[in-house]
């Protein structure tokens, strides 16, 4: 697995999020996000790696609102 890649693409989906046209694609984005994610999330911590232990639950999913 491609940390890199699932960090792409973890970005891409949520400024996908940002730009979309309805609440729907917006909503399937975030789900996308959060997909990517949980992938993250999951590889930090097989490796022991969990750069992600303290940050909320909202700003690892993008999901955070401003």
């Amino acid at each position: 697995m491609d940390l890199n890649h699932l960090y792409h693409q973890h970005q891409v989906s949520t400024m996908r999020a940002a730009a979309a046209p309805s609440r729907l694609a917006r909503t399937q984005h975030l789900a996308a996000a959060g997909s990517f994610a949980s992938r993250i999330r999951n590889y930090q911590i097989a490796l022991g790696a969990e750069a992600s232990a303290g940050w909320p639950a909202a700003m690892a999913t993008g999901c955070a609102q401003t």
